[in-house]
């Protein structure tokens, strides 16, 4: 299953320091191909500019997003409306820790996992 991966989702596997992505997996029995986007990558960036904890947290993130299928997308929409688009238009789930963001998606019936701060994943698939 290709999955698109927000920038709350990575934060939040780089502060736990879990392969949740491997949870998900087990959890939906299928593999679970992570895509991130451009602008994901560049918040992400931005993110580890700072000297604190978050700054950190976001330089790990990038780590991890190196391992990840890149995909750019033209489009001047914030991230999370980049994000809804390419799940309405190509059939992506959204992989995302941003309560706010799973709302709209649930919204417009679309499919996503949640995962909260404490790592427990909810599907709507």
């Amino acid at each position: 299953m290709e999955a698109v991966i927000d920038t709350s989702f990575l934060m939040l596997i780089a502060e736990l320091g879990r392969d949740i992505i491997k949870i998900i997996e087990e959890k939906i029995d299928d593999c679970v191909v992570p895509i991130i986007t451009d602008q994901v990558f560049k918040e992400l960036v931005m993110l580890s500019k700072g000297k604190d904890k978050r700054a950190l947290i976001a330089d790990t993130a990038i780590k991890i997003a190196c391992r990840m299928r890149k995909m750019q997308v033209e489009t001047s929409a914030c991230v999370d409306e980049q994000l809804v688009k390419l799940s309405r238009d190509r059939g992506l789930v959204v992989i995302t820790s941003d309560l706010g963001l799973s709302r709209e998606l649930r919204k417009r019936g679309l499919k996503y996992i949640y995962v909260n701060k404490k790592g427990k994943v909810y599907l709507n698939l």
